[in-house]
C-alpha cells in the first residue's frame, strides 16, 4: 500500500501552567480510504506565541515522520526481504 495522502486534526490542549499549554494534533496517513497510520505530536504554546511558531514545530515534525515511514517502507517492501521471507519458510521444518 502507498501512501496517497495525510489528514491533519486538532486532537487537544492541556493547560500545563498559567500561561502554557501542550496542544496535541493528529497525523493521519492513508491509501485512498485505508488508514496507513496515526500518530500524535505535540507542541508547547506560551501566552503571546506566534501560532506561526508552533505550525513550523508541527509541520517539521510531521513531515520527518512521514519522510521516514516512506524509507521504512522502501526496505519493507524490497524484493530482497520478499525472497528471504520465503527461504526462511522453505527451511523450516514441522
Amino acid at each position: 500500500m502507498a501512501l496517497t495522502s495525510v489528514v491533519v486534526s486538532k486532537k487537544s490542549v492541556a493547560k500545563v501552567m498559567k500561561g502554557q499549554w501542550n496542544v496535541t494534533w493528529s497525523l493521519q496517513g492513508l491509501d485512498a480510504a485505508v488508514e496507513l497510520f496515526q500518530k500524535d505530536f505535540n507542541e508547547d504554546y506560551k501566552k503571546g506565541d506566534e501560532i506561526s511558531r508552533v505550525e513550523a514545530g508541527f509541520t517539521d515534525q510531521m513531515q520527518t515522520y512521514i519522510n521516514r515511514y516512506k524509507i521504512e517502507q522502501q526496505y519493507l517492501n524490497a524484493a530482497a526481504h520478499d525472497t528471504a521471507v520465503s527461504n526462511v519458510q522453505a527451511a523450516l521444518e514441522v
